[in-house]
């Protein structure tokens, strides 16, 4: 292995410090050793960017907002032209809410990088799932070119269409853009499943979620170990695809058992999209209190690109939504702008 070595070479240089740090990080999501890397690494030199880059990361996965943004600021003042740096500081202030200004960092990325899969995405999540604005998110799809960023006009162009209430053109994007990797293709039924029950074919809905429910238990395996929240995607597809066909029982199951594997307590960010999946199916098995006691507590907790992400924006729009969207304690929630705020 690499990393051995680099151990056997320089046990205590600072490449090895980074090599550490980073194989605890992806191979293992084990933030606490990667930490301890990073910060022995900038210890033992301050401007080493590597470093202050990767104390970020694991900031950021430890939900140390401060620290976070205040690393990934650091990196953008010592290497002012590095796109994937600025790119990486936007997402932050996307995570956090604050998406004009994590909006505005974003295009400061793209000016360098224009085909960033990255600052593309947390760009038009900003204005989708963060301001609502389905016009500008139009805008910028339109200008890149087809051919490229397959995956960004697949994730945002499908889930305008299922703004609009296009259900058979949100379908059609999925089936003309071919799955990335394996595990595409659950959430890629699954979002289908969705579009069609929203579109009152209940029959074929719980067709597709099944095939999304074959597909995921086929991927659950020790390629899914984990790290940042494989397996726990998994599980959540299995929950949601169980509320779909109407096995209330394991479809609570298999959604807190996603929550359990990636807890917001050990990933800020992964472990976002597990309790979105769980209000998804709360709101498919008709628990309306659950469901909004679960998206009140998620108000006050970062926002990230999920299956159906809980913004005052998908509330408004998504069809998901609209059993409760004129429950009084949902409407007070969408008038309150402080209880939105990241605590």
């Amino acid at each position: 292995m690499a990393l051995d070595h680099a151990i056997r070479l320089a046990p205590s240089g600072s490449e090895t410090g980074l090599a550490r740090a980073f194989y605890a990080y992806y191979a293992h999501g084990d933030f606490d050793a990667a930490l301890a890397n990073f910060r022995a690494v900038a210890a033992a030199n301050p401007n080493d960017i590597e470093a202050i880059r990767g104390i970020g990361y694991i900031a950021r996965r430890q939900g140390k907002w401060n620290e976070a943004l205040e690393a990934e600021r650091q990196v953008t003042i010592r290497d002012p032209r590095n796109s994937a740096a600025l790119s990486n500081y936007g997402q932050s202030h996307v995570f956090l809410r604050k998406f004009v200004e994590g909006g505005e960092i974003l295009r400061r990325s793209l000016i360098l990088s224009p085909l960033s899969e990255a600052a593309n995405t947390y760009l038009l999540a900003s204005l989708m799932t963060g301001r609502g604005d389905t016009a500008a998110a139009r805008a910028i799809l339109a200008t890149l070119p087809q051919g490229v960023l397959a995956g960004v006009h697949e994730l945002f162009g499908a889930q305008l269409e299922r703004y609009a209430r296009h259900f058979d053109r949100s379908n059609a994007i999925y089936d003309e853009t071919p799955p990335s990797v394996p595990f595409d293709v659950p959430s890629r039924l699954l979002n289908k499943a969705l579009n069609d029950l929203a579109a009152g074919d209940t029959v074929r809905a719980r067709q597709r979620a099944d095939s999304a429910a074959r597909s995921a238990r086929s991927l659950v395996g020790p390629r899914s170990n984990g790290v940042f929240g494989a397996l726990a995607d998994l599980y959540s597809v299995l929950g949601i695809a169980a509320a779909i066909q109407g096995h209330n029982t394991e479809a609570v199951q298999n959604a807190e058992r996603a929550i359990q594997i990636n807890p917001l307590s050990h990933d800020a960010i992964e472990g976002l999209r597990s309790v979105d999946a769980l209000i998804v199916v709360h709101l498919l098995l008709g628990h309306r209190d659950e469901a909004i006691r679960l998206i009140t507590a998620q108000a006050h907790q970062p926002g990230d690109v999920s299956l159906i992400p809980t913004s005052p924006a998908t509330i408004r729009l998504d069809p998901l939504f609209d059993g409760i969207r004129n429950d009084p304690r949902i409407r007070a929630l969408l008038a309150d702008s402080a209880a939105w705020v990241v605590r």
